[in-house]
């Protein structure tokens, strides 16, 4: 049924949805063109038609619901298939034609990792076109490019000389705000991210709602509160990577000395709490921001090493915790870790609270000194 479901759909959708599909209509209209009777013989048989891999997408979408930019990344690696290897039907497809689409990758320029993300993209298309009878074989099962081992060193944590230069840059010894630094996103998201071990769009998303006050009962049973950063997909343009993404963070110590809190409750009535920030051509809160710290940590932080990255306050994060002793499922708990245990015992947000504080309240970065608040009226 959901096979011709999804036919049905490839018919519909005929009137066009993405420039994918136009090149399709275009393909099958020319294929369809009326020839002459003296035609050359046919020494292969005419190409079969049956499901294309757009409405595989489509209903892909419809049954899984994944966030709007992964159907954008799926589009986008269809209509590379197309152009690379041609409108093959799903049931058609041969291991052959994928390892053209990785060859011809490859030779365009694009990375082994980048190569392997569009492979692990298609597989994951065709696995669901096998399921529900779409497609007899997932040819792309296996095929993958071996990267080297030396090929790009994995990102690191931010080490002390890093964070004590960071956090001496004019953003927080001047009050500078440069541009595309999104006003106060450039003082609040590198200290949000290494006492929270957030991911860099998690934090952009913020709503002045995703901060609040929370109760929790401590060893003795009496009652306490702590004010807590909520991490969801629940708002308006709000996105998780994962199930265990969703998550209560406790406030760390240093931010609610900073004025965190207060600088939240001062965006109230507004969609977001870094009200400057501009989406990048994906929808990502964080691309544009993004691009920026990059620059800004090179250019003029002076933080050569290429391993180090926004990225690495998380990293950082996670080895304060350790040193700190905290829990491994506490740890994933508060960073939202998928490998964890967490996510199969409780949702993100109903984890007990109680550990979750106990642990923050053991994270210390030894040694650096940190910025003073910033100008509130601003």
């Amino acid at each position: 049924m959901l096979a011709q479901r999804a036919m049905e759909a490839e018919r519909r959708t005929l009137q066009t949805r993405t420039p994918t599909q136009a090149a399709e209509r275009l393909a099958d209209s020319s294929q369809g063109a009326a020839q002459p009777r003296a035609a050359k013989p046919r020494s292969t048989p005419p190409a079969r038609t049956g499901v294309r891999l757009t409405a595989v997408v489509e209903a892909w979408a419809k049954e899984r619901q994944p966030e709007p930019q992964t159907v954008q990344i799926a589009d986008r690696v269809v209509k590379r298939f197309y152009e690379h290897v041609g409108f093959v039907p799903v049931r058609d497809m041969t291991r052959a034609h994928v390892l053209q689409f990785k060859d011809r990758l490859l030779a365009s320029g694009q990375t082994a990792t980048n190569t392997n993300k569009q492979l692990t993209m298609l597989r994951a298309l065709l696995s669901f076109a096998v399921d529900n009878q779409m497609a007899d074989i997932n040819a792309a099962q296996g095929v993958k490019v071996a990267e080297r081992k030396n090929a790009k060193a994995t990102r690191m944590p931010f080490d002390l000389p890093a964070l004590q230069a960071i956090f001496s840059s004019p953003v927080y010894t001047k009050e500078a705000r440069p541009d595309g630094g999104a006003g106060e996103a450039a003082y609040w998201l590198p200290l949000l991210a290494m006492f929270t071990g957030a991911r860099v769009e998690e934090l952009c998303q913020l709503r002045p709602e995703d901060i609040y006050e929370d109760t929790y009962r401590d060893a003795e049973d009496n009652e306490r509160r702590c004010w807590v950063m909520r991490i969801t997909n629940e708002g308006e343009g709000q996105g998780v990577k994962n199930a265990g993404s969703v998550r209560r963070i406790p406030i760390h110590a240093e931010l609610l000395a900073r004025g965190f809190v207060e600088y939240a409750q001062s965006h109230k009535g507004k969609p977001r709490i870094f009200p400057a920030l501009k989406p990048n051509g994906r929808g990502a809160e964080s691309g544009n921001w993004s691009k920026w710290f990059g620059k800004y940590l090179r250019n003029v932080i002076k933080v050569k090493d290429e391993r180090m990255v926004f990225h690495s306050f998380r990293h950082l994060f996670k080895d304060l915790a350790r040193e700190a002793g905290i829990a491994e499922d506490v740890s994933d708990a508060i960073t939202g870790h998928a490998s964890g245990k967490v996510s199969r015992r409780y949702g993100g947000l109903t984890y007990p609270l109680a550990p979750l504080v106990a642990g923050m309240e053991r994270i210390r970065v030894v040694g650096l000194t940190l910025p003073q608040p910033p100008n509130q009226s601003r």
